[in-house]
């Protein structure tokens, strides 16, 4: 049995996403997983899917200040006591804050003896201004710099989406350290390869006509990703192309200034933000060019997804290479003005002038998610389930 543990949040972030496709996949008559979290219960709006029948879900909402850091003893403390009353065989942290997994395994000391394997997600940390990281920082990189040196030398293995997302998390020794493996995030290419009827019945339910220029964005409204600079770029795309819009799928702590961008732009029509989904497969086949602009991921599993519904991708130099699998991606600097974007996008769709199938590679790279979860459950059971 295996203990997912995730900082979590009020909405479906990417780390419930990847974790919840995993599961889905997962042959649970070998490995089920029970979910903690530190915060909310990222999982919330899935809570009636049949694949967490058998598993249980703990949220200790444990933040404190007003700007939601981590209350490290309350984590301790909460996962110290489900951990005396249940017996796990292995415990995994999805976190990219190592403070966190460190906090989790001095929880598991005399409790049980368990797996601790740390699984990293991102490739760069942003914390809004005056967040405590920010006041105390050369306390906070001494700090850093020891829980990845605890963690290095503790976890049985380590994870991360990429090689970045690892050397960040960990630090880049860790790369050189045999227990460290880089987990692909995978995607369900069923759901996502191109179809027209589909199509043709997502851009009447959402009026918009078959001929208008959809571009596309999917992530939580935060600082990290960077919208700001996307409706920039869009309002540049849209100078050059009349007949067009942008959907903005996901929602946020940044929402409510991203929606008076849109207002000062005189795009109110143009922009539409569509909020929390949990049918982003669908919504993407009702798009045609997919546009990534985060600071900073730790692999950028929507990319993925873009390129497997045949949409045309342009992503930031904060996202890892890893995601470059077809010839329909291309990688913008962010230093870049929105003017230079807007033209790379806009001779992308003119050198592309139909939507491309390019699932055959995308399982040729390695991101089937069935093919990948099998291997997940294998990995499991031969190292701590026989």
């Amino acid at each position: 049995m295996c203990y997912k543990f995730w900082g979590g949040g009020s909405t479906l972030n990417g780390i419930a996403s990847y974790i919840y496709q995993q599961y889905k996949f997962i042959d649970k008559d070998r490995v089920h997983y029970d979910f903690f979290f530190t915060r909310e219960n990222s999982l919330e709006s899935l809570m009636n899917d049949p694949i967490f029948e058998r598993s249980n879900m703990y949220v200790l909402d444990a933040v404190i200040g007003s700007d939601h850091s981590n209350d490290y003893v309350k984590i301790i403390k909460g996962l110290r006591k489900y951990l005396k009353s249940n017996s796990y065989d292995v415990i995994v942290v999805n976190s990219s804050v190592i403070e966190l997994g460190v906090a989790c395994w001095f929880a598991t000391l005399g409790v049980l003896k368990s797996a601790f394997i740390v699984h990293a997600h991102n490739a760069g940390l942003f914390i809004k201004a005056g967040a405590r990281r920010n006041k105390f920082k050369l306390m906070v990189k001494i700090s850093d710099e020891f829980c990845r040196w605890v963690i290095r030398k503790t976890a049985t293995y380590l994870f991360g989406c990429s090689n970045d997302a690892g050397m960040v998390t960990f630090g880049k020794k860790v790369l050189e350290q045999k227990n460290f493996l880089v987990i692909r995030n995978a995607i369900d290419l069923t759901k996502f390869s191109p179809n027209q009827f589909i199509r043709s019945k997502i851009r009447s339910e959402m009026n918009e006509d078959e001929n208008i220029l959809v571009m596309g964005a999917v992530g939580s409204l935060i600082p990290r990703k960077n919208y700001g600079f996307l409706i920039n770029v869009f309002n540049e795309v849209h100078k050059k192309v009349e007949k067009s819009v942008l959907w903005i799928v996901g929602d946020g702590s940044e929402r409510s200034a991203l929606e008076s961008m849109v207002k000062e732009l005189s795009l109110e029509e143009k922009v539409k933000f569509w909020g929390e989904r949990t049918d982003v497969n669908i919504i993407m086949q009702g798009m045609d060019i997919f546009v990534f602009t985060s600071r900073s991921e730790g692999f950028g599993i929507v990319a993925i997804e873009a390129q497997a519904a045949g949409l045309l991708t342009t992503v930031s130099d904060g996202v890892p290479d890893d995601v470059l699998i077809t010839k329909i991606v291309q990688k913008i600097s962010l230093n870049e003005p929105p003017t230079m974007w807007a033209e790379k996008i806009v001779n992308q769709i003119n050198t592309f002038l139909e939507k491309q199938n390019v699932v055959k590679e995308i399982k040729e790279a390695g991101y089937d998610i069935e093919i990948e979860t099998a291997n997940m459950t294998n990995f499991y059971v031969e190292k701590f389930l026989k």
